[in-house]
């Protein structure tokens, strides 16, 4: 299992001129504060910036317009993550660029996947499998406020996009499935989805041969098919010459139309000028004055007997243009009558050497024999490519079934029952610990159900379902041991008892060796050590005095993401 821990964030808003920077204590971080100071924003920042996206985000955070480095460790090998917007950029320890990704789903999830040895496989509503994004990774170590308190798995946004997501999700990361059921499952069903190009082909092929039997002229005749073959020459060189010619005429029909057609245009063009010049001149000639107001404007123009001389000029030089545009549209269509009479010859040539192919000899026409044999030679190719098809269905379907094999291997029914009775154990304890008395073990009996309570119980029993499932996380888990993020665990007008129970158990009852971030607005006393981050300034996040050094800190990512 991989280790994983958070050193530190930087979230920074250009907009506002505001940043903060969050150092995480390896044990516990306490983000302290009242209502309405931020905490919330700052803690969904986290796996926000890995490209977790929270299902709630507050509109004035959206506004800010945030980017954010955040630096982690696995296996002792350090990093940062650049985030602005949809674009991540991965650094090294030294902050040399491993990776620039623009999607979520298709880019970072992958590469963050492979960086975990995350191999869940997810099937999307379209039926395609793939590698889930980082969201479904990090689910069970995050309980937001908004939703994360009412329903379980419901931290983040679109996990609807995957078809019944939840029961794989919790196998994987309880480990009742191991990493290499996900393995061999995704193989499975890449060559499942590869199986349907062939039997596609070995329907379409079954189809066109049973139509080209029915089809196929049943005559009885002997024919030496040897005193046809001088006359077959002839007649494959006339066709090809003659469709060769056919073939250049329309192309050279295409290009006189084309002509015509710019031609028409731009007589249109000219013509439509001389008219304007024809109105200006009698316009002109109308007026005594040598001095014209415009009546729109007012501006002043000359009109003097040159002026009137310079339109008269134009008038002619369209006149002239014109004719010449005129005379080459009439000579093109000349050409164009030309080229559809020699078209229409080539194609009454060719209609005839059509005609000498139903030539009969006898009741037998050579048409006839020639579309016979061409079948027969058709057939038998098809026959040879249904075999090859069914040759290769063949042997997919025995690949399929040796990983069939491997996966009832995989999936233990005795591990999934252990580990099933090992989460019901949790869950008594917990339960008991935080005071649910009423929440009966058929209500979540199940590793993967939803857990539905009343009034301050349910937040409670959410917080011993959230632990239950970590404790096996930890233990028999294919996923790292990240960090547990929790924000405001007072929801439903807990009293002071039931509050500290909740937060003596986060304190000593979580999955040893786990880091904790978690959101207060009281600590009740309880000393749970590590750090403790203020939040103090009402609707401010970000702080005006760390802005200048973080922009600056935080400049070399951009930059280099930029270039990247």
């Amino acid at each position: 299992m991989h280790g994983f821990g958070l050193d530190e964030i930087i979230l920074l808003s250009h907009r506002e001129r505001r940043a903060r920077k969050v150092k995480f204590h390896p044990n516990v971080t306490l983000i302290k504060g009242q209502n309405d100071t931020g905490k919330s924003s700052v803690i969904k920042s986290i796996f926000w910036a890995f490209g977790a996206n929270p299902a709630t985000v507050h509109p004035l955070w959206k506004q800010a317009d945030i980017s954010s480095v955040i630096r982690f460790r696995t296996n002792e090998t350090r990093y940062s993550l650049y985030r602005y917007g949809s674009h991540f950029s991965l650094f090294s320890h030294t902050d040399e660029l491993l990776g620039s990704f623009q999607s979520i789903s298709n880019e970072l999830g992958p590469h963050i996947a492979e960086l975990f040895d995350f191999k869940l496989m997810l099937t999307e509503q379209s039926g395609d499998s793939k590698v889930p994004p980082p969201a479904f990774m990090f689910l069970p170590f995050y309980i937001d406020q908004d939703h994360g308190w009412s329903k379980n798995w419901a931290s983040f946004e679109k996990l609807q996009q995957f078809k019944n997501w939840r029961q794989d999700l919790v196998y994987y990361h309880t480990g009742i499935r191991p990493n290499k059921w996900y393995v061999v499952n995704s193989q499975k069903k890449s060559l499942e989805a590869e199986k349907e190009k062939p039997l596609d082909r070995e329907r379409i092929l079954g189809e066109v041969m049973r139509s080209m039997e029915s089809r196929m002229v049943n005559v009885n005749f002997d024919v030496d098919v040897r005193s046809y073959k001088r006359e077959i020459d002839r007649l494959i060189s006339k066709c090809e010459t003659l469709r060769k010619l056919e073939q250049k005429y329309k192309s050279k029909l295409i290009d006189l139309e084309s002509d015509r057609i710019r031609l028409e245009a731009q007589r249109d063009i000219v013509a439509q000028a001389r008219n304007e010049l024809d109105a200006d001149y009698e316009y002109a000639a109308d007026l005594d004055e040598d001095h014209i107001d415009c009546p729109t404007c007012g501006a002043g123009y000359s009109n003097s007997l040159a002026d009137r001389f310079a339109i008269a000029q134009d008038q002619d030089r369209c006149i002239g243009l014109l004719q010449q545009l005129s005379q080459a549209h009439a000579d093109l269509m000349k050409k164009l009558e030309q080229h559809r009479l020699t078209l229409a010859e080539t194609s009454k040539e060719l209609a005839s050497v059509n005609s000498i192919l139903t030539k009969k000899q006898g009741k037998i026409t050579l048409k006839t024999l020639i579309e016979n044999e061409g079948k027969k030679e058709v057939s038998s190719v098809l026959r040879s490519d249904l075999k090859d098809t069914q040759h290769q269905i063949a042997q997919i379907d025995e690949r399929l079934r040796e990983l069939q094999a491997i996966i009832k291997k995989l999936d233990d029914k005795e591990r999934r029952m252990a580990t099933v009775q090992e989460y019901r154990s949790w869950m008594r304890q917990y339960l008991q610990h935080l005071n649910v008395r009423t929440l009966p073990e058929k209500a979540y009996a199940a590793i993967d159900s939803s857990i539905k309570e009343t009034g301050s119980d349910q937040p409670r029993a959410l917080l011993a379902y959230f632990l239950s499932i970590l404790q096996l996380v930890r233990s028999r888990g294919n996923t790292p041991n990240f960090p547990i993020v929790i924000d405001a665990p007072n929801q439903q007008e807990q009293d002071e008892n039931n509050i500290r129970r909740m937060l003596e158990l986060l304190k000593g009852k979580r999955p040893l060796n786990s880091q904790l971030v978690l959101g207060l607005v009281d600590d009740y006393g309880i000393d749970f050590g590590g750090t403790v981050v203020e939040m103090s300034e009402p609707h401010r996040a970000l702080r005006l005095e760390e802005y200048e050094d973080l922009a600056f800190e935080m400049r070399s990512y951009t930059n280099a993401s930029l270039l990247g």
